[in-house]
């Protein structure tokens, strides 16, 4: 706590014996952080992480502190941000480009720099492509995606990120749809009424928002307004504690991590607090789970007919939460509370005895209580992570084992999978 050199000795050691852990590297850029005269340490850990854990919450939250520490950079120091935008750019920027031309005067020119510097634009142009092998054989896929991301300081305590994407599908001007989609051959092994009920619709000229987002940063906290998306679990490709964002089934689990979530529009606030790091939530934007287009090779996935929607933008409909991070016995540990909606819905039916009618069924989405927590641990080179979550008013569609003969000879339940009136 008294010995910046001390600590940089032990950073290192730590650093060595696995530099992936990045739970650790970021405490340690926040140590530099809070030392003056460390900013450039800290801005080297903070693009190292963004390199390293690209596509991770650590990413993410290194991005955020790195934009807390540019802002807070003064106009008449340029170096550390000089630096930054090197490393950031990989590029070697001439001593004379950083200088005020001779028709400047020295007032304006650093001005124009750091307009120039602080103002970022990147993206990707990417195309994927894929084919089919089995029968019928053809090209589903030759799409061509845009990516483009800005982002901008407004002032010493905001910033402003958008970015979005839009793509075309070639392979709807090249190929017939009905051999594209195969649909006449997924029916002939198994018969779906609901599939030929499906229109047809070809999954090209999209155009989406991905992210559009004020930060504001103030001493002890952190604002983001606007659309994006959050992350509360630890582990990849599992879905216990992450709950905040639906998933967007285009391509079933196919897509990236990030282009997998459908982003909300958002008040995310970060208290810095004694007692830990407090996050707490307000989602009005209600949105659920986005199915395949009809027509593409995933359209098993589909809306339920007749579903009872919430209205997206009535404020009483919103979610709510919060969640508290903090080192726990040498663990970094969180516990979260969400008060949300089911992203699948509960398709409950009516059923009238000793009549002969056919059940009524009437899809709808419910609310559920989600407690969570989180932890992760580095014992030697390993690291240990972990996520619990209770659900409450959570529907299954179960057989009810109370009666008898409720289940087969085989110990396997005869129940429907359907919920009756009041979930039964």
């Amino acid at each position: 706590k008294g010995d910046i050199s001390q600590a940089e000795v032990l950073f290192t050691k730590a650093k060595a014996l696995n530099p992936m852990d990045f739970e650790t590297r970021m405490r340690i850029a926040r140590i530099y952080y809070q030392n003056a005269g460390m900013e450039a340490n800290a801005l080297e850990e903070y693009w190292q992480i963004i390199a390293l854990a690209k596509g991770t919450p650590y990413a993410e939250k290194a991005q955020a502190q790195l934009d807390r520490l540019l802002l807070g950079v003064s106009s008449s120091d340029l170096s550390v941000a000089e630096e930054s935008e090197r490393r950031r750019l990989n590029i070697s920027v001439e001593e004379d480009f950083l200088k005020p031309q001779t028709s400047e005067t020295e007032e304006t020119a650093p001005e124009k720099h750091l307009f120039l510097k602080d103002f970022r634009f990147n993206g990707y142009l990417r195309n994927e492509t894929a084919y089919r092998f089995r029968e019928p054989r053809s090209f589903t896929k030759i799409r061509n995606t845009l990516n483009l991301e800005v982002s901008m300081p407004l002032g010493s305590k905001m910033s402003f990120t958008a970015s979005g994407w839009a793509y075309h599908d070639s392979v709807y001007d090249l190929f017939n749809y009905d051999t594209i989609t195969a649909r006449f051959r997924r029916e002939e092994g198994q018969p779906l009424v609901f599939i030929e009920q499906l229109s047809e619709e070809k999954d090209s000229d999209v155009a989406d928002l991905r992210e559009f987002y004020l930060d504001v940063f103030l001493s002890s906290m952190d604002l983001r307004i606007g659309k994006q998306w959050v992350v509360w679990g630890v582990l990849e490709g599992i879905r216990i504690v992450d709950e905040i964002n639906p998933y967007d089934f285009r391509e079933l689990i196919m897509p990236d991590l990030l282009d997998f979530r459908v982003p909300l529009w958002t008040v995310k606030a970060d208290y810095y607090s004694p007692i830990g790091d407090i996050e707490l939530l307000w989602i009005p934007d209600v949105q659920f789970h986005k199915p395949a287009p009809p027509g593409s090779e995933w359209e098993l996935l589909q809306a339920v007919p007749n579903t009872v929607t919430p209205d997206r933008w009535d404020l009483k409909n919103s979610e709510l939460g919060i969640r508290l991070s903090r080192e726990v016995l040498g663990m970094d540990m969180s516990f979260s509370y969400f008060y949300t909606w089911d992203d699948f819905p509960v398709i409950f039916r009516r059923v009238r005895l000793l009549e002969n009618e056919d059940p009524i069924f009437f899809p709808t989405y419910t609310r559920i209580h989600m407690f969570g927590s989180t932890f992760t641990r580095q014992t030697g080179p390993v690291i240990l992570k972990g996520e619990i979550a209770y659900v409450l008013n959570k529907y299954f569609g179960i057989a009810d084992i109370d009666v008898e003969g409720a289940f087969d000879s085989n110990g396997n339940p005869k129940g429907d999978g359907f919920l009756d009136r009041d979930g039964e």
